[in-house]
């Protein structure tokens, strides 16, 4: 897949309680894969460009709560980062940069 962008999502498990963080974060990760984003390396990512896939997170994760009253709505307070970007291209820093890699032949 090649991803043309890119969406950051960090529950505030400091201040909220913890079984709430994870029910929320399960339904995050089942509506943003229904809809073609894909989750790798905590991030997830989708193949549109950044003006189509993010507006698009954007809804999906607010329609979590769309049928309840505004004023039962939580889905913020439970938020700490919700980012997104776009990306042509990126760099996996666990793995050594292409130039150091040395190969060697032995008969």
């Amino acid at each position: 897949m090649t991803s043309k962008t890119a969406i950051v999502i960090n529950l505030d498990y400091d201040h909220s309680p913890q079984d709430m963080c994870e029910a929320l974060w399960d339904e995050i990760c089942k509506i943003l894969r229904a809809n073609g984003f894909v989750y790798s390396g905590r991030l997830f990512m989708h193949d549109k460009a950044p003006e189509y896939a993010l507006p698009l997170a954007r809804a999906l994760v607010e329609s979590l709560e769309i049928h309840l009253d505004f004023h039962d709505r939580r889905f913020h307070r439970y938020i700490k980062d919700f980012y997104g970007f776009g990306f042509k291209n990126i760099t996996n820093l666990m793995t050594p940069c292409p130039r150091d890699i040395q190969v060697s032949y032995s008969a």
